[in-house]
């Protein structure tokens, strides 16, 4: 037996998984788009080719351990629209509307300090597109195979507020055409396929 590893087509592999993700992204302005680098919805939304290339192997897990939590649900992927933005809840626990968002993560969380902020962020914006003020955060450790759930309740205000800003924000900067106005996550950086156009300009 011969094996020999063709990181050639690996590469195309990983490349074609990625670009199905990506497909089906309207010019929107998605929740994802204002909880992660601002920049970086620009350039999506403005039609910008991505120059480098990403971990598709992290959206493969991701989404796969999504699927075996939603399989015992039955309001999965829905999806809403409110002042202009589009979300896509991964679970409303009834018909209530309590959202439950879960995220895969290889960081153990110990403490609620722990959580990522985006991680909160996201689920905050989901209530506020379902104008409820409660959530549900799942975190699962896919390093230690370790779940935990997390109870959110915000000021819904105030994060409407928040999020608005940030659309506006980010309005302004694709109609002048200029995406320094907008601020950078540089922890983001080393895995955006962006990198190059963002450093590069």
């Amino acid at each position: 037996m011969k094996i020999v590893r063709d990181q050639k087509n690996e590469h195309k592999f990983k490349k074609l998984i990625f670009q199905h993700q990506q497909a089906d992204r309207e010019k929107l302005i998605h929740v994802s788009d204002l909880v992660y680098c601002l920049r970086k919805a620009f350039f999506r939304l403005k039609g910008i080719t991505p120059t480098d290339e990403v971990h598709a192997e992290y959206m493969v897990i991701g989404k796969t351990l999504h699927k075996i939590v939603q399989e015992v649900f039955k309001y999965v992927e829905v999806e809403v629209e409110k002042y202009g933005v589009k979300g896509t809840i991964d679970i409303l626990e009834n018909e209530k509307k309590v959202p439950i968002e879960i995220k895969t993560t290889r960081r153990k969380i110990e403490a609620v300090e722990d959580i990522p902020a985006v991680y909160l962020t996201q689920l905050s914006y989901y209530l506020v597109l379902l104008d409820v003020h409660v959530g549900y955060l799942v975190i699962l450790d896919i390093v230690n195979a370790d779940l935990k759930m997390y109870l959110v309740e915000i000021d819904l205000e105030q994060v409407k507020s928040e999020m608005l800003g940030k659309k506006q924000l980010l309005e302004y900067a694709i109609n002048q055409d200029n995406f320094h106005i907008l601020p950078k996550l540089d922890w983001m950086c080393r895995q955006c396929e962006f990198r190059g156009v963002c450093n590069g300009r």
